[in-house]
């Protein structure tokens, strides 16, 4: 079952036409590798996923240069923000620009993208630079290693929909840039009552782990203490006991 992704994306510095006003920007549309994943964001229909635990993905050569994979990014519509998909009934709504000259090596997939609206061209000049592919893609599982990195899933039949011009530490949900390629969502954590956005999914990993190990703790300190005074109160009452006793007899 086909579900549209999300990924961050390379992007080199953009240059502007003289002559129409137009912008334009060679990006990163795919690579080969593993990319990370929470399992909220894989297919609902592979069973014993947990939503916030990170699977490892892999795209072989054989699936980002497969024939109609690279096609599908060919005159792909680039949008102002992601949209869930771009059809025919929504295309005039939402598209500022086109992907072109789509050309790969052995690692990726690169083309060119024409911005066409000058509302995003005056957004990308503020800052809004960065992009994030919308693509549909298969998951399937199926284990193995790559480059010694072990992974669980893999993608088929990448189908590229949109390219969206987002803001800065935003793609899909939320994320950035970088040069590595993947997802990176922002997640949100609850510390002594206050949310914080956290973008590094390992990071988001290890501060829940550890405060999960803290609650523990905490937990385990409380029963413990909890122990110590049922072992104070044992002896006082053995010795109130005995006091009353020798009383007694004393009389």
């Amino acid at each position: 079952m086909k579900k549209l992704f999300y990924d961050k994306l390379d992007s080199q510095q953009y240059t502007k036409d003289e002559k129409t006003g137009f912008l334009k920007a060679e990006v990163t549309l795919s690579r080969i590798g593993i990319q990370d994943y929470y399992g909220y964001e894989l297919n609902h229909d592979i069973d014993g996923l947990t939503s916030d635990k990170i699977y490892p993905v892999y795209r072989s050569p054989e699936t980002v240069f497969d024939k109609d994979s690279l096609e599908s990014f060919n005159l792909m519509t680039v949008t102002n923000d992601h949209v869930d998909m771009v059809t025919v009934d929504n295309i005039k709504s939402h598209q500022v620009g086109t992907v072109g000259n789509i050309t790969h090596d052995k690692e990726v997939v690169r083309g060119q993208i024409v911005i066409t609206d000058q509302k995003t061209i005056e957004e990308i000049e503020q800052g809004k630079n960065e992009v994030s592919v919308g693509y549909e893609v298969d998951i399937i599982e199926s284990k193995g290693f790559y480059r010694d990195k072990h992974y669980e899933y893999e993608q088929t039949n990448i189908r590229g929909n949109h390219l969206a011009i987002v803001d800065k530490g935003r793609c899909g949900g939320d994320c950035k840039i970088t040069k590595d390629g993947g997802l990176t969502i922002m997640k949100s954590i609850k510390i002594n009552g206050v949310d914080y956005q956290i973008e590094d999914g390992s990071l988001f990993q290890a501060m829940t782990k550890y405060m999960a190990d803290a609650e523990e703790i905490k937990a385990k300190a409380e029963e413990t203490e909890e122990e110590l005074k049922k072992k104070r109160k044992r002896p006082i009452k053995q010795k109130r006991l005995l006091i009353l006793f020798r009383q007694v007899m004393t009389l």
